[in-house]
C-alpha cells in the first residue's frame, strides 16, 4: 500500500500569477470552521475578516485574489483545499496546531505561521498579521515552497497511482 493524495484544480495553478499590488489588508476565513477560538481572534480585532460563505467558487477565487491572509483555526482532517487555493492566490496562511495542520506534510508552511489556541497566543497572531499586511512581500515569500509544492501535486498524484497500481 502506497501514498495517495489529492490536488487542486489545473485552472488555479495555471493562473496563480497575482498582482501584489492589488492585495488588500484583507483576512479570509471559513466560518464552517470557525471555532469559539476564532470567533474571539475577529471579536477582539478590528481587522477586516472576510467569511467565505454563500460564494460560487469565481466570488471565492476574486475574494482570495484581493486578500492577503487566509486564516485556518479549526479541524484539520488532513490536507485541506481552501488553505492551498488560498496559498495559490497569494495568501499568507495561518492556522493552529491541530489535526494535520500539526505535521507539516499536509499543512506544510512554516512553524512561525502555525498557532497553539490559546488566549496568550492572541498578541502573537496579530503581531503576524501586521507584520503580513506592513511586509506582505517579504512574508508571502515564505510560502515559496509551499506555493511550489501546491503547483506539483497533480504530477505527485499520477506518480503515486502508478506507484500503487
Amino acid at each position: 500500500v502506497g501514498f495517495l493524495s489529492d490536488f487542486i484544480r489545473e485552472d488555479l495553478v495555471q493562473n496563480n500569477k497575482i498582482t501584489k499590488k492589488e492585495k488588500e489588508n484583507i483576512i479570509c476565513y471559513n466560518p464552517l470552521k470557525c471555532n469559539e477560538f476564532m470567533k474571539l481572534l475577529i471579536k477582539k480585532n478590528d481587522f477586516n475578516f472576510v467569511p467565505l460563505i454563500n460564494l460560487n467558487n469565481d466570488e471565492i477565487i476574486n475574494t482570495l485574489s484581493k486578500s492577503k491572509i487566509y486564516i485556518d483555526i479549526g479541524s484539520h482532517p488532513g490536507k485541506d483545499r481552501l488553505p492551498r487555493e488560498a496559498a495559490l492566490l497569494g495568501n499568507c496562511i495561518i492556522t493552529n496546531l491541530k489535526g494535520s495542520a500539526a505535521n507539516s506534510n499536509d499543512v506544510s508552511i512554516p512553524n512561525e505561521f502555525k498557532f497553539k489556541e490559546n488566549y496568550n497566543n492572541l498578541e502573537k497572531i496579530n503581531s503576524k498579521i501586521r507584520l503580513i499586511f506592513n511586509d506582505y512581500e517579504k512574508e508571502f515569500k515564505k510560502f515559496d515552497s509551499y506555493v511550489k509544492n501546491i503547483t506539483e501535486e497533480k504530477d505527485n498524484f499520477i506518480n503515486q497511482v502508478k506507484a500503487i497500481f
